[in-house]
């Protein structure tokens, strides 16, 4: 029986058979885990030097608001306002420490600028190669150097993977969540997927809470996987009752331990905004269920009503 389990996986959906055939004699035409780090960390520190920002979202929204909290003066966006209150202190606190890192290499804005931008590439990097080496274990190792000839040369991840912006904090927790997640849940002991389901479901609310909330989205797969898919699991049809109850306990207790990191997340928005803010709801909740005041109306871009048809330029108030 033994033996023909053994066949069943290396023979499995999308399965690598050399990959397997390697891993049981020690040898691997892929690249290593460091290998793959040193490629990568190549081009991503390319970016963090030389690459646009191409969003003023994150110029205004998160470079001036971590500006203020380094040098005490900055500008202020209605995103960022107690009246509004649609991007996370808590996030841009995150990034202050590498910004502080870089005014101790030497005087001026700029190693602090660069320090960020170099940090937010060496975590892009380690994501990245961590989710390559878990395409190649679960998928297969032709699969998994394509996949790592995609992130080297992929326009999106050389603007995305130094960009200060939640969404690009979101991206990292995803990659290491889809880490997790890529190996099949099982809920049978001595081989139970507890860490695998408690990772995966940490780092996909982290993505959500502290980046950006509609990221949640690309977690459903895994929980429906979770919930309903007996995956790695072999139940007797007797049994499928208490699989049931198991899966879902270990996925909600999963949820409420990632749950909890909205607790210093709140704590830390509601002390920067001096209201209670979740930062989190508060994005959903302008951009799906809006109304008046919201969008279009709030910058005044309505026909006759813009720039041109006020005859003059915006102001951005100070923020003191």
């Amino acid at each position: 029986s033994k033996s023909n389990s053994s066949t069943v996986d290396d023979n499995g959906l999308l399965k690598d058979k050399k990959t397997s055939t390697a891993r049981k004699t020690g040898s691997s035409s892929t690249l290593s885990f460091s290998s793959a780090v040193r490629l990568l960390l190549l081009v991503r520190f390319a970016a963090a030097m030389y690459s646009n920002i191409s969003d003023c979202d994150e110029v205004f929204n998160f470079w001036e608001p971590l500006h203020y909290i380094q040098h005490g003066h900055g500008f202020q966006t209605w995103e960022v306002s107690p009246q509004f209150a649609i991007r996370s202190w808590a996030y841009i606190f995150l990034h202050y420490p590498y910004a502080i890192l870089g005014s101790f290499l030497t005087k001026g804005k700029r190693p602090s600028f660069f320090a960020v931008r170099v940090t937010l590439g060496i975590f892009s990097t380690l994501c990245e190669a961590r989710l390559y080496r878990a395409v190649v274990d679960s998928i297969g190792a032709r699969v998994g150097i394509y996949f790592l000839v995609m992130l080297l040369t992929s326009t999106g991840m050389w603007v995305s993977s130094t960009a200060f912006l939640p969404s690009t904090f979101a991206m990292y927790c995803n990659m290491l969540a889809f880490s997790f997640a890529l190996a099949p849940a099982k809920s049978k002991r001595p081989h139970a997927t507890d860490s695998r389901t408690l990772f995966a479901t940490v780092l996909f609310g982290a993505g959500a809470i502290i980046g950006w909330p509609f990221s949640i989205v690309v977690s459903f797969p895994f929980v429906f996987e979770e919930l309903f898919v007996f995956s790695g699991d072999k139940i007797m049809s007797g049994a499928v009752g208490r699989w049931f109850s198991e899966r879902w306990i270990r996925m909600l207790g999963c949820v409420f331990l990632a749950s909890l990191l909205f607790i210093p997340v709140i704590g830390l928005d509601s002390i920067a905004y001096g209201k209670l803010a979740i930062v989190p709801w508060n994005i959903i909740s302008y951009n799906i269920f809006g109304g008046a005041e919201r969008g279009p109306d709030l910058t005044a871009l309505r026909a006759g009503q813009g720039v041109l048809g006020k005859g003059e330029l915006p102001t951005v108030p100070r923020l003191c």
